[in-house]
């Protein structure tokens, strides 16, 4: 059953390579087994075609539900989609592994060489930093920008976004600043894709975030919407992915 379900991923792909160059391959897959904390690996093989590869223990815990991407050690270091396998329950999950497959285009393209140049990822010793960063989500001059910002991205007012990105740039402490672009960048663009997908299949867009309490998922639903913002000024700006964050980072909108 789970090689049929992968296999259906191939006719969906051919369909979408034109979107952005991080969907012109597929990736490995590795599919959890929590009962023995172990990871099945499929991969392409010589018929194009989704085939068992091997299997092996996690090198950490793995929850009963994940939907992830990350260099599996076993398999050569390579990065995989790492699901569970309720996500073949689900009528959208096939979204989801497009989803993690750009996670694995970043790390294959860039993403080791600017988290290095950020001084948060020097900052911390723990590699969880990336979810548990105490960010100032509900203090100023965060709570404050987050509508504006909605707003001047939906009605393409630049000077209005530079403007309230500089300003966070320089009320911010540095790692936070840091923090809020390194995740737009990361998981905003993997949900840019993702709702491309969405809208191309009529399934409805994932906005999780865009409401206030604001968290770690509203820089998601910021990032989805600036890089939107940036594709329909000049596809070409998203395409660099270090090109794109340094778009970011120093807000040329």
């Amino acid at each position: 059953m789970i090689l049929q379900k992968l296999n259906e991923l191939i006719p969906i792909h051919s369909d979408m390579q034109a979107f952005h160059p991080s969907l012109m391959k597929l990736y490995p897959i590795a599919v959890s087994d929590p009962k023995d904390n172990t990871l099945a690996i499929y991969d392409i093989d010589l018929s194009d075609t989704y085939s068992f590869i091997t299997k092996g223990i996690s090198d950490f815990f793995l929850p009963p539900r994940i939907r992830a991407s990350f260099p599996i050690e076993f398999y050569e270091s390579r990065c995989c989609c790492v699901v569970s396998p309720d996500i073949f329950d689900e009528a959208d999950g096939f979204v989801t592994f497009f989803h993690e497959f750009v996670h694995c285009y970043q790390y294959e393209h860039g993403e080791e060489k600017i988290k290095k140049s950020l001084s948060i990822s020097q900052r911390y010793d723990d590699p969880n930093w990336e979810l548990n960063h105490p960010f100032p989500y509900e203090e100023e001059p965060f709570k404050s920008a987050f509508l504006e910002i909605v707003n001047a991205a939906k009605q393409d007012e630049s000077s209005k976004l530079r403007k309230r990105f500089k300003e966070l740039r320089l009320r911010l402490k540095k790692y936070d600043y840091e923090y809020m672009i390194w995740q737009m960048w990361k998981e905003g663009f993997a949900r840019y894709i993702e709702n491309r997908i969405r809208e191309k299949y009529k399934l409805k867009r994932n906005n999780y975030g865009n409401e206030a309490p604001y968290h770690r998922i509203s820089f998601y639903y910021l990032g989805d919407l600036l890089i939107y913002y940036l594709e329909k000024k000049n596809t070409a700006q998203i395409h660099d992915l270090q090109r794109l964050f340094d778009i970011l980072y120093t807000h040329e909108y």
